[in-house]
C-alpha cells in the first residue's frame, strides 16, 4: 500500500496534542487515502491498483447503528441534523431541528464539554443521539453511495506532509471549512 494523501480529524489532532492517549508509535492520518500495490496469496477483496482508504475502528466489520433519512421540512425546521460543532454549535442546531426531530452529535470541533441548553431540546421534543464513524461495512457503503452519486468533499486547504505541524495548527484554530488535507 502506498499512501497519496490524508485529511487530518479530531481524532488526529487529539493524539498529536495528547489529548487522546495511544500506543507509541501511533502515526496521525486515519484518514489516508491509498492504493494497492502488491497482495499476498490469497488476497480476493482487492486488486493491485485499487484506491482503498483506512478503516477508523480496523476490528469492527460491520453492525451498529444506521444514519436516519436527512430529510427537511419547509418552514418547520430540519428533521434530521449531523451537528459536527459539538458544544459550541449545538444550540444552533437545537434551534434549526423541527418539533420532534433528531440532532445526531459526531464531531467535537469546538471541544469535548459545554453547554447543552438542555430546556430547549426538551420544549422541543428532540432526540439527541451521540455517534461515531462506522463500522468498515458502514464505511463501504458510504463509499459506494459517494462514487454512486459523484459526491466530492470539500476541501479547506492542502498542506505538504512536512508541513504536518502547520495544518494541526491550522486544524487547531478552527476556522477551517472542509478538510485540512496533506498530500504526500
Amino acid at each position: 500500500m502506498r499512501i497519496h494523501a490524508s485529511s487530518l480529524n479530531a481524532h488526529d489532532l487529539g493524539v498529536v496534542t495528547g489529548r487522546l492517549r495511544t500506543d507509541d508509535g501511533r502515526i496521525p492520518m486515519s484518514d489516508g487515502a491509498v492504493i494497492v500495490e502488491a497482495i499476498g496469496d490469497g488476497v480476493t477483496e482487492f486488486a493491485i491498483g485499487d484506491a482503498v482508504v483506512s478503516t477508523f475502528f480496523p476490528s469492527w466489520l460491520d453492525g451498529g447503528p444506521t444514519l436516519a433519512d436527512f430529510s427537511t421540512t419547509p418552514g418547520d425546521g430540519v428533521d434530521n441534523i449531523i451537528e459536527v460543532g459539538g458544544p459550541d454549535t449545538l444550540g444552533q442546531s437545537i434551534r434549526a431541528c423541527r418539533i420532534g426531530g433528531h440532532i445526531a452529535l459526531i464531531g467535537v470541533l469546538t471541544g469535548l464539554a459545554g453547554q447543552v441548553p438542555t430546556g430547549e431540546l426538551m420544549r422541543r421534543q428532540q432526540t439527541l443521539q451521540g455517534l461515531i464513524v462506522g463500522s468498515r461495512r458502514h464505511q463501504i457503503d458510504m463509499i459506494r453511495a459517494i462514487d454512486a452519486n459523484g459526491i466530492k468533499p470539500v476541501i479547506d486547504r492542502t498542506f505538504a506532509l512536512d508541513e504536518i505541524a502547520d495544518a494541526f495548527r491550522h486544524q487547531a484554530a478552527g476556522k477551517h471549512f472542509g478538510k485540512v488535507c496533506l498530500s504526500i
